[in-house]
């Protein structure tokens, strides 16, 4: 066995035991059948099986002879205790689907040849063959033409959107967030000094009328007009107009978020804002976080020409951009036309999990409602009234599930209690099952005093 091979034994082999150590998989709980969990990771029925193995040998499951694999009855003592948040957690990919084979050929091939380049300070502005290669992408997937000059390689979305609030914002400038929106974001744009301003975001996205109410003198608004976190609201045509003109008669900056436009399941995908921008007024960010790996740290941002000496400048001085040999593998990774059939089957493999989570909630988590969820990486669920969303987190947390409470996307209150869950990293032979404890850890969050579940709040519905 290879050393993928053994990487990939042993990422099924942490999960699961993450997954019992935590109570989502509790004793006596039967594991699927081999060949249908290497079916759902895309991997070999082996590597499972060795996996299989491993966990038996170490005390964690028991084979009974003609009826599976189960849970052990009494897990080791001495096992680590599982990591809070290894499943549900929302917008993080499914690290067994990285692309690895092809990766590493890719870095195989950089440095047997190792340009002298590739071992000095890197271009602030990013390696131009990345940049050429993100602008095909852009053109092909998004329909937006942008010239490859005007394209910033940085260390992900949060890093061209700091660099964007310390450009664009004065300290006590107005700065239009979605309300809910995007946590790291608005946190950019604080610790610039901005005085946030939270715009409604509803199913259309970006409340555009509310946000010229509020603060019409605002100097940047941050939006995700194609998929709003954590709602999913995308601007329809209108609001994008809106918004648009807006930012010319006020002279604002927008700062388009497009993490994950590339994970749509209702619809066609929707065109970014900076398509329809005539006055430069859009600084397009995207990411390779979620559509490859977070750990890559790389992302981009198309940069109007007049704004582009600015952010050049302050990117030499914090940090010169990304390693180069991150860049130049990456850049092999398109220019051999590996990204497009990765997305392709990360979508589909997305759609299935989402589907069945969908599908294990409605069988096995009745009292949760969820919400449309057009896009994105994970779902939100609406918490029976009179619920406390903060217990529930809590509770859910110290078993393994990382959900993350509605409020915390909120500027102010939030007219309603809330469950954001991710789904991409959670195989759709492990649903039922988790739906099951998610289930059961809310119950345990609405217990009264005397230990029961108050009458009105446990029916089922």
């Amino acid at each position: 066995m290879n050393g993928s091979d053994q990487s990939r034994q042993h990422a099924v082999f942490d999960r699961l035991r993450q997954a019992m150590l935590s109570g989502a998989m509790p004793p006596q709980t039967r594991l699927p059948p081999s060949r249908v969990l290497a079916e759902e990771l895309g991997l070999s029925r082996q590597t499972v099986v060795l996996a299989y193995e491993r966990l038996a040998a170490e005390g964690y499951v028991r084979a009974r002879h003609g009826s599976g694999t189960f849970v052990a009855a009494d897990l080791p003592d001495a096992a680590p205790p599982a990591a809070p948040g290894s499943i549900l957690a929302a917008g993080i990919p499914a690290p067994e689907l990285f692309p690895a084979a092809a990766w590493a050929r890719c870095a195989a091939r950089v440095l047997r040849r190792l340009p002298a380049g590739l071992t000095q300070y890197p271009d602030p502005q990013g390696l131009p063959e990345l940049r050429q290669e993100i602008a095909r992408h852009l053109a092909a997937t998004r329909g937006l033409l942008a010239d490859p000059a005007c394209i910033l390689v940085t260390a992900g979305t949060q890093q061209a959107l700091r660099l964007a609030a310390e450009l664009l914002l004065d300290p006590g400038d107005d700065a239009w967030v979605e309300d809910p929106g995007y946590i790291a974001g608005r946190g950019a744009l604080a610790a610039a000094g901005a005085r946030l301003v939270g715009v409604p975001s509803d199913a259309e996205g970006l409340d555009v009328a509310a946000g010229i109410r509020l603060a019409p003198a605002a100097r940047l608004a941050l939006v995700a007009p194609s998929h709003a976190t954590p709602l999913g609201g995308a601007l329809p045509i209108g609001r994008r107009l809106a918004l648009l003109d807006w930012a010319g008669r006020a002279g604002a900056a927008i700062l388009e978020d497009d993490c994950d436009s590339e994970f749509r399941w209702q619809g066609k995908p929707l065109p970014p804002l900076a398509s329809l921008d005539r006055t430069g007024r859009v600084i397009y960010c995207g990411t390779f976080s979620k559509t490859l790996a977070p750990a890559l740290r790389l992302g981009f941002a198309v940069v109007p020409p007049p704004l582009l000496g600015a952010f050049l400048r302050a990117r030499t001085l914090a940090d010169r951009g990304p390693p180069a040999l991150t860049q130049a593998v990456l850049a092999a990774f398109m220019h051999q036309g590996s990204l497009a059939p990765h997305i392709r089957r990360m979508r589909t493999e997305y759609a299935r999990r989402r589907a069945a989570l969908l599908d294990a909630l409605g069988r096995h988590a009745p009292s949760l409602t969820p919400l449309p969820a057009p896009g994105g990486l994970h779902l939100v669920v609406r918490l029976p009234q009179g619920s406390d969303e903060q217990a529930a987190v809590q509770i859910c947390r110290a078993r393994g599930l990382a959900v993350a409470p509605l409020g915390a996307y909120h500027l102010g209150e939030a007219s309603w209690q809330g469950l954001v869950i991710g789904f991409a990293g959670l195989p759709a032979a492990l649903a039922g099952e988790t739906a099951r404890r998610l289930q059961t850890a809310l119950d345990r969050a609405r217990r009264g005093p005397g230990g029961r579940v108050p009458r009105q709040s446990s029916r089922r519905g």
